[in-house]
């Protein structure tokens, strides 16, 4: 079991983390999440989602960091974003052969599906990776 600090530490001394010092506090970016620190209140957002602004994990997200650590909790989340954009693109997909039936655009669509299909696939193999090996 980790404590919010610890994730706040495992994310400062990851390779590849991206630090952001401001006014308010310090930041860091790692794999589609911010870590965000100011004073003592830790928050983690998800980059993917919500456009303009970040929104902060979601209480099941949070539980996978908190319970397995900072890179379980990242697959977590990034599966769970992978997954939101495959069922995205799968709806696209249906409305071009039923509405448009633009044959470049399918085309375009379905590569782009099936990228984040092998993203997702790598991933998820990367996740069950650290459970089977026990690196959490």
């Amino acid at each position: 079991m980790y404590r919010i600090e610890d994730i706040w530490q495992q994310v400062s001394t990851s390779p590849g983390n991206v630090p952001l010092t401001t006014v308010k506090g310090k930041s860091y970016f790692y794999k589609g999440l911010k870590v965000q620190k100011i004073k003592d209140e830790i928050k983690i957002y998800n980059t993917k989602k919500r456009g303009d602004y970040y929104s902060e994990v979601t209480s099941e997200q949070l539980n996978s960091f908190l319970e397995h650590g900072l890179r379980y909790g990242s697959y977590v989340v990034l599966l769970d974003n992978y997954q939101y954009s495959i069922n995205a693109y799968t709806e696209r997909l249906k409305t071009e052969v039923n509405v448009r039936n633009n044959a470049k655009h399918f085309l375009a669509l379905k590569e782009a599906r099936d990228n984040i299909i092998k993203k997702y696939a790598q991933i998820r193999k990367m996740k069950n990776q650290l459970i089977n090996n026990s690196i959490l």
